[in-house]
């Protein structure tokens, strides 16, 4: 088998540390704001971009030509190895074509060599998604023409689902007209958006207000994915409130009161299925009860100039984690009480249990590596994890 890469472009929107981790291949589009051009190397930090972009700045992307390509595309080439390119929707920029122009003349070239260029007929992270997963495949050792059919085969299969909360970018972006901007910001109209099977940008719904689009993306999920392909695992997708004790209120809330409950962050990516039946068994036997691990490092206690007041002894202290898990009746009425209290203080499930509940919470001891993906930086430990476990099978 050739050795192979697989290269993309950065409307994948995947981050620069796993491009370079993983080695895969971009080709930047360059983007021009308020008279100026930014190419990658002096992009703007996103939170300058998009500040701009919120006062009033609108800018424009320049696609890749084949020449910009065949930059990216050639040192591969002349390392020996084969390119399997996964490029951004043919139908929302010339970068596809550019890329398969830049190919075609390459292997004129380059005879011995093979680039197979796939339209991912998407856009950010559904096409980074197609990227990531193909990846994947080719570190698990699968060819360069299986991945690419792979590739072909299932990049319908990624959902593009979202919606804007100003119509004046797609008024700018030359997506809508003029007039119907105007009148949809009068009348607080919010599209909900899609990418379709043929790679373009299309409307799929009108409603107005945040709350009713963001209520509109979940029964769209509901109706199109779980109902469509009869999922049994997910019951139900409830729309989420301004914080984490909303959101869990609210599933509550929607739940039979009967049974047990296990209430997991999502952002604890690492979770097991030995550690959710541990969790299980637990809560049947004490009723209450949040995992936890205790905490390696001595905690201090500091006072509002942040100098050290007391030192609790570290045998005291856990780090608290998820799953949290309780009789589903007696959350959902610690919740609600909490709820009428105003008490915006509470900090994860424990504590409203611990508060406003009817019996105390037991500590029950989860993993280390149960950890809540957070910073840049988790993002390296939590690849350390996944090979960790990937050597142990």
């Amino acid at each position: 088998m050739s050795e192979y890469v697989i290269t993309t472009d950065n409307n994948s929107d995947l981050p620069e540390e796993y491009l370079k981790d993983h080695g895969v291949g971009c080709m930047y589009l360059s983007y021009s704001m308020d008279g100026k051009n930014y190419t990658h190397g002096n992009f703007l930090p996103e939170h300058e971009f998009y500040e701009a972009m919120r006062n009033g700045s609108m800018p424009t992307t320049a696609q890749v030509n084949p020449e910009n390509a065949k930059a990216l595309l050639e040192p591969y080439l002349k390392e020996g190895k084969d390119i399997l390119h996964i490029a951004f929707s043919s139908a929302l920029s010339g970068t596809y074509n550019s890329s398969r122009i830049a190919a075609e003349e390459l292997m004129e070239d380059y005879p011995d060599r093979k680039i197979i260029v796939v339209d991912s007929l998407g856009a950010s992270l559904g096409q980074g998604l197609l990227v990531y997963l193909a990846q994947e495949k080719k570190e698990q050792g699968e060819d360069l023409e299986t991945v690419a059919k792979w590739a072909e085969e299932n990049r319908l299969h990624m959902v593009h689902l979202f919606t804007v909360n100003d119509l004046n970018h797609l008024y700018r972006g030359g997506r809508i007209s003029r007039t119907t901007a105007v009148v949809g910001s009068m009348l607080n109209i919010k599209p909900v958006l899609h990418v379709d099977n043929d790679g373009k940008l299309t409307a799929i719904g009108k409603v107005r207000g945040r709350k009713k689009s963001l209520k509109a993306l979940i029964e769209y999920a509901q109706e199109n994915i779980l109902d469509k392909y009869d999922y049994k695992k997910v019951s139900g997708i409830i729309t989420g409130g301004a914080e984490r004790y909303d959101s869990v209120y609210k599933a509550l809330c929607s739940m039979p009161e009967e049974g047990y409950v296990l209430i997991h962050d999502g952002a604890r990516a690492f979770i097991t299925s030995e550690l959710i039946e541990f969790c299980i068994d637990q809560v049947k036997k004490d009723k209450s009860c949040v995992m936890g691990m205790p905490v390696k490092d001595t905690i201090k206690i500091v006072d509002e100039n942040r100098y050290a007041v007391s030192t609790p002894p570290r045998s005291t202290m856990w780090q608290i984690q998820t799953p949290q898990c309780f009789v589903t009746a007696e959350i959902r009425e610690a919740y609600q009480k909490m709820m009428e209290a105003g008490d915006d203080s509470v900090t994860d499930d424990g504590m409203v249990m611990e508060t406003y509940g009817i019996r105390g919470v037991r500590m029950i001891k989860g993993s280390y590596e149960n950890m809540k993906i957070t910073t840049p930086e988790d993002m390296l430990l939590g690849e350390a994890i996944l090979k960790g476990r990937s050597t142990e099978r």
